[in-house]
C-alpha cells in the first residue's frame, strides 16, 4: 500500500526558482519489541522526506485539474544486501487552479527493520510529468546494538502532534498524529519545539529506584540548561516509555542550541542520554524575568556581534554577503536568504551571517568565511560581467558551489553554433561519477553565458540544448562534427 501524505506546511518551502525537485530528508532509529517472552528488541529505521510542489510540474488534467506525480524510489541496504526496495508513485490532490496546487507540500516515510552495523539508504524522485527532473539522495546510518540497561532511541523535532484514534494514518503512533520535522531549523515562527523520543529497558533498574527523567535546551550537548527551559518527569517502568514534549521556545534567541534528556536516579546517577542539534532564528525574543520562585530562569543577553568578523560590514555589504552564499545554502538557507533580501533587517541579517559560518566551524567562523571570501574574489576575477559580480553569474554560482572543473572546454568560434564551455567534473558532492555543465552565450547582445544543461544530479537538464545551442536548431547536430556533441551525446 502506497504511503503518501499531502499537507499545506506554507512556512517551510516559500517561493523561489529552482531547477529540480527539491525535498528534505530525514530519519530517526527506535527500537521494536519482536518476542515479548524474551524481552528481544530489535532496531527499525524510518527516513522522511519533503519535497516542494513548487518544483514539481503541474499540468492541467482532463478534468481541467491542475495535477502532479512523483514517481518514488527507496532503496535501504546494508553491506550484506538489500533490505528493501519500493517503487511507487506519489500524487498531488488536483486542484482547480496551479496557485492552490503548488501550495500543497507532501510528507512521505518508510520504515523498516534493520540489522546493527552499517545502514545505507538511496532515495530518487522524479517529476512524473518532467523524466528529466530528477532529485537524488544518499546517506547512511550506523546502527548500535540494543543495550540490556536503558537506552534512548533517536530524537524527533515533530512539525505536528496531534492527539488522534485514526490508527490507519501513516504517522500515528501511541495515540497521536506526529508529523516529523525534516529539518532542525525553527525560525521565528515556531514558538513550540515539539519533541519525539523513545526509551527503553527501565525494567533493567532496581524496583526500588525512583527514576527521573530531564527535557532541556544548552548550548552544548548536555550541558546546563539556558533560559530556564526544563522540563521534569517520574518515570514509569514500562517495556517503552515515550517521551513526548512540546517546549516553549519564544525566549531562545538566534543560535545554535541542543534538545537534551537525561535519566537518572534518586541518587542522581545518570543512567541514559541522548542530544540533538538544532538552529533557532528569532530575533525578537521574549525575554524572560527573574522571579522569586524561579531562580533558573536567566535573563537573554543577544550575543554581541559588534567584535565579530560581521560586525564590520554595513546593510548594502550583508546584502551582498547573504547573494554570495546563495551558491552554498542549503534550501532552508535559500528560502531564508531571499526572505532577507525581500524584506531587509540588519540586526537578523547579521546573526545569520554569523551563525552560517559557526555552524560549519564552531571556534573559528571567521577562517571559514574568509576561506570562502577568496573564493568569491577568484569568481569575480574570472566571470565578472559588466552588469554582475561573478558571484552572480552562473558560471559563477557553479564554480561556487562545485569548485574548479577537473576540465574546461572553451569554444568561442565554432561554425554554426553559439559560443560555449563545457565544465567536467570527475565526481561532485551529489554523486560519485563525473558530471557536466553546458554554458553558452545566446547572440551578441547577452554579455554572459547561460547554463543550458547540465549531467549533475538537481541540477538543470535540457534535453533539447541542442535545439538553442546550435544556430540552425538540432538539425545542425547530424554531422556529428561538433565538439560538444562529442561530450554530452
Amino acid at each position: 500500500m502506497m504511503r503518501r501524505l499531502w499537507i499545506c506546511m506554507l512556512g517551510l518551502f516559500l517561493p523561489f526558482s529552482v531547477s529540480a525537485v527539491n525535498a528534505l530528508v530525514s530519519n530517526a532509529v527506535f527500537f521494536v519489541d519482536k518476542n515479548v517472552k524474551t524481552n528481544s528488541l530489535k532496531p527499525v529505521i524510518e527516513i522522511y522526506w519533503q519535497i516542494d510542489p513548487q518544483t514539481v510540474r503541474f499540468e492541467e488534467n482532463a478534468s481541467k485539474l491542475w495535477a502532479a506525480g512523483v514517481e518514488t524510489s527507496i532503496v535501504i541496504k546494508s553491506d550484506s544486501g538489500i533490505i528493501t526496495e519500493k517503487r511507487y508513485m506519489l500524487t498531488a490532490i488536483p486542484m482547480a487552479s496551479r496557485e492552490q496546487a503548488i501550495r500543497q507540500n507532501i510528507i512521505d516515510f518508510q520504515r523498516a527493520d534493520v540489522h546493527t552495523g552499517k545502514v545505507h539508504f538511496y532515495l530518487t524522485l522524479t517529476d512524473a510529468n518532467n523524466r528529466s527532473n530528477t532529485f537524488t539522495y544518499h546517506d547512511s546510518v550506523t546502527i548500535e546494538p540494543a543495550k540490556a540497561e536503558p537506552f534512548y532511541s533517536s530524537i524527533q523535532i515533530l512539525d505536528t502532534s496531534v492527539v488522534s484514534d485514526n490508527k490507519k494514518d501513516i504517522f500515528y503512533k501511541n495515540g497521536k498524529v506526529q508529523v516529523p520535522l525534516t529539518t532542525n531549523f525553527l525560525d521565528d515562527r515556531r514558538d513550540i519545539l515539539h519533541y519525539y523520543a523513545e526509551l527503553y529497558q527501565t525494567r533493567s533498574v532496581e524496583p526500588n529506584d525512583t527514576l527521573v527523567q530531564y527535557v532541556f535546551v544548552s548550548k552544548k550537548p548536555l550541558d546546563p540548561p539556558v533560559y530556564g527551559i526544563v522540563k521534569t518527569d517520574t518515570i514509569k517502568r514500562n517495556a517503552v516509555s515515550v517521551t513526548a514534549k512540546d517546549i516553549d521556545i519564544t525566549m531562545l534567541p538566534n543560535g545554535n542550541y541542543y534538545i537534551n534528556t537525561i535519566l537518572e536516579n534518586q541518587n542522581r546517577k545518570r543512567l541514559a542520554t541522548a542530544s540533538l542539534f538544532f538552529q533557532r532564528a528569532n530575533i525578537v525574543p521574549v525575554v524572560a524575568k527573574d522571579t522569586a520562585r524561579d531562580n533558573s530562569i536567566q535573563k537573554i543577553e543577544l550575543f554581541d556581534l559588534s567584535e565579530t568578523f560581521v560586525g564590520k560590514y554595513n546593510m548594502a555589504q550583508l546584502r551582498a554577503i547573504l547573494k554570495m552564499l546563495i551558491p552554498v545554502a542549503t534550501p532552508m538557507e535559500h528560502e531564508t536568504i531571499q526572505g532577507f533580501l525581500k524584506k531587509p533587517d540588519e540586526t537578523y541579517m547579521r546573526y545569520f551571517v554569523y551563525n552560517y559560518w559557526a555552524a560549519r566551524d564552531k571556534e573559528n567562523p571567521k577562517k571559514e568565511w574568509d576561506k570562502y571570501s577568496n573564493r568569491v574574489k577568484e569568481v569575480n576575477k574570472f566571470f565578472g560581467a559588466s552588469a554582475l559580480p561573478g558571484y552572480e553569474t552562473e558560471r559563477g554560482l557553479i564554480y561556487l558551489r562545485y569548485g574548479k572543473p577537473d576540465e574546461r572546454i572553451v569554444v568561442n568560434n565554432e561554425t554554426g553554433a553559439f559560443p560555449y564551455e563545457i565544465w567536467v567534473y570527475n565526481a561532485t558532492a551529489r554523486q560519485g561519477y563525473p558530471g557536466m555543465f553546458l554554458f553558452y552565450k545566446p547572440g551578441y547582445m547577452i554579455s554572459d553565458y547561460k547554463l543550458l544543461h547540465s549531467t549533475v544530479n538537481g541540477e538543470i537538464r535540457n534535453t533539447a540544448w541542442r535545439e538553442f545551442l546550435y544556430v540552425n536548431g538540432g538539425q545542425a547536430a547530424a554531422t556529428g562534427t561538433f565538439r560538444a556533441e562529442q561530450y554530452l551525446k
